[in-house]
């Protein structure tokens, strides 16, 4: 919580909320899928926030970012496993567009549960 009383109020009016996503992955970058078993285009967000994190488990390590990404109402958010060199880098993209909360080093052949934290203002 911040020492500022103007963004101390702000978060405090703010509702936590999590984006779940899971897939297999092998040897190729892929989409891990949200609800409904879909990956691709994103979920779209009915509120304006902030994307606050990025946890992967991968079965044996959970892997954790907490760059902060700021969201509108209508965005839409999803998740990429890139493969390189032998790992997975797993990225949050808005809109089709990359960001930077993102965890790196999972490995190849895992099974991916993900979740994406968010602050979402009804404001």
């Amino acid at each position: 919580m911040s020492l500022n009383l103007t963004a101390a109020l702000l978060e405090a009016q703010m509702n936590p909320s999590l984006l779940p996503f899971s897939a297999s992955v092998t040897t190729s970058s892929t989409f891990l899928k949200g609800a409904g078993g879909i990956g691709a285009d994103g979920i779209p967000l009915p509120f304006p926030g902030t994307v606050t994190g990025l946890s992967v488990w991968d079965g044996s390590t959970l892997r954790s970012d907490s760059h902060t990404v700021s969201v509108s109402a209508g965005d839409r958010i999803t998740l990429f496993a890139t493969y390189s060199g032998g790992t997975f880098t797993v990225s949050v993209i808005r809109n089709g567009n990359f960001t930077n909360v993102q965890v790196s080093g999972v490995p190849a052949n895992s099974t991916l549960q993900a979740s994406v934290a968010l602050l979402l203002s009804r404001s």
